[in-house]
């Protein structure tokens, strides 16, 4: 192959060398192409720094591209490469039986590296060989900065597109944590105002001498009563979303019968007023597991007042049943249903469905529950339509789960 053919074969392969989008590509262009051009037995891109700071070789082979530190090489070919490196100029020196040619990498007054090839046994490189191994060394250096460049900027879009995601995380959790701040002081001032106003009467009943009657005592404890547990409620809850974000909610499993506890979660409710919504209860024997019986119940209690509260008064069905070692707890109600776009939100803290932001509640018991369920290796999930109502699913495991270290 005369000259002139040697270079119209390298600006073939150079055509391809500047068009590729990734480093390790280059070398294997360079053996598999390049050889036609140059006789060579193994050539590399030994390039000054890559993204960590380090000298790297790119060896090319018939194998693909092979990635090296510098320093990892061969003690007498590393000293020879680092050499050359340090050097930055170009070099034929004898090797072996042979000769290597070392030729910098330059691209608008950067050292990049160098370009080595090691000739052949009993070859020496020609000066034809050294002045096609600086034309490609000029179009590699290019090709070199380009990709890069473009890493650099690659990189640099990623981070930005990290800091916008977490800075929207961040404005998302000042939101949430500033709505739920708002709506515990209201859920914590409703029940202490009524319970003010409550106490603000008697004493004006008492000043002006009036007897108030059993009837009227009973009704005025009962009704201290209800405000009290609610704000024992809330409290417990803002307990537990602490314990859970400090990583410190604490189960005490023992064997359990998850039927008939459901069944004693519900009779407070089977034995509410004509207005309340109905009960449809199916509950399988036998459904045993070792779980904690006061966060198990904390659940299906926080699931059934859910059911009661977002269920516009119809039937509220609640199942048991077991599944190929799984216990399943189903509280399905028909009322205002969750958006579909809203279900992935579901399960996290301070999160309310839009449809119900009208309703009382800190957005916090479904948070609660999921992590409870969680701790007892299980799952919660939902399947809900808006206007029709959901369904949400506890799984347990029914075999113990050793405690987590």
């Amino acid at each position: 192959m005369d000259i002139l053919q040697r270079q119209d074969l390298l600006l073939e392969v150079l055509t391809d060398c500047a068009g590729v989008t990734a480093l390790e590509a280059l070398p294997r262009i360079v053996f598999s192409r390049l050889s036609w051009v140059l006789d060579f037995r193994r050539c590399a891109l030994v390039l000054k720094e890559d993204s960590e700071g380090g000298a790297v070789a790119l060896l090319g082979g018939a194998e693909g591209t092979v990635r090296s530190r510098v320093g990892e090489l061969p003690g007498p070919e590393r000293a020879r490469v680092q050499d050359a490196l340090d050097a930055a100029s170009f070099r034929v020196q004898p090797h072996g039986q042979g000769t290597e040619l070392f030729v910098p990498l330059v691209a608008n007054g950067s050292n990049l590296g160098v370009l080595w090839f090691s000739g052949v046994a009993g070859a020496v490189f020609s000066d034809a060989d050294v002045r096609l191994a600086r034309i490609a060394s000029g179009v590699l250096a290019g090709a070199v900065q380009r990709l890069r460049q473009e890493d650099t900027i690659l990189r640099q879009q990623r981070v930005e597109a990290e800091l916008r995601k977490t800075q929207a995380l961040l404005h998302e959790a000042v939101r949430a944590r500033e709505e739920f701040l708002s709506i515990a002081s209201h859920e914590l001032r409703t029940p202490l105002t009524s319970l003010k106003l409550m106490n603000q009467a008697r004493q004006r009943a008492l000043a002006n001498g009036k007897t108030l009657s059993p009837d009227s005592i009973q009704r005025l404890l009962a009704d201290s009563d209800k405000h009290i547990d609610r704000l024992i409620r809330l409290v417990e809850q803002m307990l537990d979303l602490s314990r859970i974000q400090a990583q410190q909610l604490e189960l005490a499993p023992r064997p359990l019968n998850l039927g008939a506890l459901v069944r004693e979660v519900l009779l407070p409710f089977e034995s509410a007023t004509a207005n309340a919504p109905p009960l449809q209860v199916e509950v399988a024997e036998d459904v045993v597991g070792t779980w904690d019986p006061q966060r198990i119940e904390q659940v299906v209690l926080n699931l059934v007042e859910n059911a009661r509260k977002y269920g516009a008064g119809k039937p509220i069905d609640v199942r048991v049943v077991q599944e190929e070692g799984w216990a399943l707890l189903h509280v399905r109600d028909r009322g205002i249903g969750i958006r579909r776009e809203e279900l992935p939100r579901v399960f996290k803290a301070f999160e309310r469905a839009s449809n119900a932001r009208h309703l009382q509640g800190l957005g916090i018991g479904l948070f609660v529950c999921s992590r409870i369920v969680a701790a007892h290796h299980g799952t919660l999930s939902v399947e809900s339509v808006e206007g029709e109502g959901s369904t949400f699913t506890v799984r347990l495991p029914q075999a113990p789960v050793p405690p987590a270290s």
